[in-house]
């Protein structure tokens, strides 16, 4: 099993991708993106963070309860975005939001819905 963190950039690279088309699969461990051709920038991206996305889509990551996430990347000292006096996204004002399994950031489900519901650990509306 490896980190979790290394796959911040993994999810990224794969929400971008499934904005522009691209449908993006492992078959007998071996990394197809489907659509149109990729950008040669998009392309490289891709094909250096191959592995890391194979071991992403298959499950293979080292997983670990919210809370731990929690306290791992932000310590005692908690605090999570929207604050609590908006409790709103600042860019649609949407109330409704969900935490990535992966690098424990706090998304808007309108601005930015999740890729899949395997990378959700949860969802928390205000």
């Amino acid at each position: 099993m490896i980190k979790i963190f290394p796959y911040e950039e993994v999810v990224d690279i794969l929400e971008r991708l499934e904005k522009k088309g691209y449908k993006v699969e492992v078959e007998k461990n071996k990394l197809i993106v489907g659509g149109k051709v990729l950008t040669p920038k998009l392309k490289e991206e891709v094909k250096s963070k191959a592995l890391l996305i194979i071991q992403f889509l298959k499950g293979e990551v080292e997983t670990q309860s919210l809370d731990q996430l929690f306290y791992q990347v932000f310590g005692a000292n908690l605090k999570i975005l929207p604050s609590k006096e908006s409790k709103s996204c600042f860019m649609c004002g949407g109330h409704s939001f969900w935490i990535s399994k992966y690098d424990a950031r706090l998304r808007c489900v309108g601005c930015h819905p999740p890729v899949s519901e395997e990378i959700v650990a949860g969802y928390k509306n205000f």
